[in-house]
């Protein structure tokens, strides 16, 4: 289960298993996740309607985190979606839930916990895999946009431990993106 931790992303069925990402075709494993979105855009109405989740964090903020690679495009049930990674270390990814807000995610049982990240309301979730295992290295950020729409945040490190470190990447990515959106 470890290795499938490398890059996480929002969206799938809720079980918390293994999937696909459908652009990437790398294997993904939730965190916490929603109901599956069966519309493909990205939400005509919502705020997030013309984002792209790439350009939530910079290449300069990115290299502050050690990745100097560019994010790759993708997404997982209809929701857009950018993946950075550093090989042997950790993920990272935004993802957009136009039509989601922060109350329609399934944290699996864990406590959300209020984070400031800036401008937007955020809610940060440890360890954030169906179970109860703790020290997973995996962390969830969301950011609320509006009662309907929100911006997720997802690091996992790699080896599945350091949650804390996870926790401090996750939120540093999230006030990267919170100051770039509406």
């Amino acid at each position: 289960m470890a290795a499938l931790l490398l890059v996480s992303s929002c969206g799938g069925t809720g079980s918390g298993s293994g999937r696909t990402n459908t652009t990437t075709n790398e294997a993904t494993s939730s965190g916490a996740t929603t109901s599956p979105n069966t519309s493909e855009s990205a939400g005509t109405g919502s705020p997030l309607a013309d984002l792209d989740p790439c350009q939530l964090m910079t290449a300069s903020e990115a290299t502050e985190l050690g990745i100097s690679d560019p994010g790759k495009p993708g997404s997982t049930a209809g929701s857009p979606e950018c993946n950075w990674r550093v090989s042997g270390q950790f993920g990272v990814v935004i993802s957009l839930s136009p039509d989601k807000g922060v109350d329609s995610f399934n944290y699996h049982g864990k406590t959300p916990s209020s984070i400031n990240v800036g401008k937007h309301p955020a809610t940060k979730v440890e360890d954030s895999l169906q179970g109860t295992r703790v020290n997973t290295g995996l962390c969830n950020v969301f950011i609320a946009v509006s009662d309907s729409s929100a911006v997720q945040v997802i690091v996992t490190n790699s080896g599945a431990t350091d949650t804390a470190l996870a926790c401090e990447r996750a939120e540093t990515v999230a006030e990267f993106a919170d100051a770039k959106l509406p």
